[in-house]
């Protein structure tokens, strides 16, 4: 039976990422060394008022701001925000 023939290997070098982007940084400005922290922080926030609403809720039956269970969108929705935050961080 016939043998294929082998392929030839080529030299092409693969370049890093650095080599073919070389300014793809350059003019993006940075964010000022609060804007993460300040992002967590907001998220925790919400994470802790969805735990205080469910603490009380359940335990002494009170209900943060008269609005039931909208508390969790709140604390959803501030997490959120410090999601978006993150996502524009430089």
């Amino acid at each position: 039976m016939p043998e294929s023939k082998k392929r030839k290997r080529g030299t092409k070098k693969v370049q890093s990422n650095s080599e073919l982007h070389p300014t793809w940084s350059e003019g993006m400005k940075q964010s000022p060394r609060w804007y993460a922290p300040l992002a967590v922080t907001i998220m925790l926030v919400g994470l802790l008022w969805m735990v205080v609403h469910y603490a009380l809720a359940l335990n002494l039956g009170i209900n943060m701001l008269g609005i039931g269970n909208w508390n969790i969108a709140i604390g959803f929705g501030v997490i959120m925000v410090g999601f978006i935050m993150l996502m524009w961080w430089k």
